[in-house]
């Protein structure tokens, strides 16, 4: 497959930055000492789904109050993050590639779960769908004491872009959608904290199969569907909306909170603010189309081509010159979901192996930027 010297509206993906040499996954990670300030705006769920849709929320009402999420470090367990937000304090834990909720607490409730809750996996990769069972206790003002547990969805239904109350548009958008499907159970005969962990853990214990079959069981189950719209160069979700209700019933409470750019641009994140920078630049490129020349002759790269085979992209060439090959391969969004580079001297043969599995079969972009120069293809896995 020849290599195709066009104008790219995600070219400068390539530019050499701190940004473009680490996995883009750890960038909607928590942060300790992060404070952020929700606006808690009109309920509405735009619910188109798909690739390249456009959200509308220029009509977002403002209700005039803000919501403050403080993070902050769980001390004695540096696996957890903890966000503190309407005098209750969530806790969370965070691996390289994924988000769970381990419990919260307040004046009057503690949970702790011991299968706790996805919430986000990352890269976000459209069409993507994580499922599982959760399991926890409860204690409801030291007299109440229940076991928790259901299931979960969580899928990248859409992507697309932004129409901002402010009447800007924010490209370079996922939504994230997660189901919780919960029961409960109350047990009258215990009394401490200590006698419901013994029964849960040593007595009573629950099995996958045995959530799924107390869940089946007839019994009321309580449904939240939570929507979270995230940006590209932005931390934390610009909008998300949570409704809560019995399953299989209309009637649900819901809230929905807004923070937008100018909130998240306050925060000290400089891996963010690097690729805002590019995905601006990036967007006056497409929109200026200044087209790369078709044949360059002091190009450094010479005689490349490009293959796939099953989910493995192989990119061959020869180098005129010393030079720093960086490739990525995005969708026709301008999401990354792999990137790679390799540095060589003058001479011929040089290949490069990007792994893809786990990817969606479909249309991809591969970008490679050499000393500067940016050239892509249309790739299909």
């Amino acid at each position: 497959m020849n290599m195709m010297t066009r104008n790219s509206i995600y070219a400068l993906l390539l530019a050499t930055t701190t940004v473009s040499a680490q996995n883009t996954a750890g960038l909607h990670q928590l942060r300790a000492n992060d404070q952020v300030k929700k606006q808690i705006v009109e309920l509405t769920t735009p619910l188109e789904t798909g690739q390249d849709v456009v959200w509308d929320l220029s009509g977002l009402e403002d209700m005039e109050v803000f919501h403050n999420v403080n993070y902050s470090e769980v001390t004695g367990n540096e696996d957890l993050i903890a966000a503190t937000e309407s005098s209750t304090r969530f806790y969370y834990r965070q691996t390289a590639d994924s988000l769970l909720r381990t419990g919260y607490e307040n004046n009057l409730t503690r949970v702790d779960y011991d299968r706790p809750q996805l919430l986000l996996h990352t890269p976000l990769v459209y069409g993507e769908r994580m499922e599982g069972l959760f399991h926890g206790t409860a204690t409801y003002c030291e007299r109440l004491y229940l076991r928790l547990f259901g299931s979960y969805t969580t899928e990248v239904d859409g992507t697309g872009c932004l129409l901002l109350p402010s009447g800007d548009t924010l490209r370079h958008v996922s939504r994230i959608h997660t189901t919780e499907i919960r029961a409960e159970q109350l047990y009258p005969h215990i009394t401490t904290e200590k006698e419901l962990k013994a029964y849960t853990d040593s007595i009573a214990t629950y099995t996958s199969d045995s959530i799924i079959a107390v869940m089946q069981d007839g019994r009321q189950l309580i449904q939240t569907d939570t929507y979270r719209w995230y940006a590209d160069g932005y931390r934390y979700p610009i909008f998300e909306t949570i409704t809560i209700g019995l399953k299989d019933n209309d009637l649900c409470y819901g809230t929905a909170l807004y923070c937008g750019p100018d909130e998240q641009e306050l925060l000290e994140d400089e891996d963010n603010r690097q690729l805002r920078q590019l995905l601006a630049e990036i967007d006056r490129q497409a929109a200026s189309r200044q087209n790369m020349p078709e044949n360059d002759d002091n190009s450094p790269i010479k005689n490349m081509s490009v293959s796939v085979s099953g989910q493995t992209i192989m990119v061959t060439y020869d180098l005129a010159q010393d030079a720093t090959v960086k490739v990525l391969v995005c969708d026709i969004m301008g999401i990354v979901y792999r990137q790679q580079s390799q540095t060589g001297q003058t001479g011929d043969n040089y290949q490069m192996s990007i792994a893809c599995d786990g990817l969606q079969h479909g249309q991809y972009v591969l970008y490679l930027n050499v000393n500067g120069q940016v050239k892509s293809t249309a790739i299909c896995l």
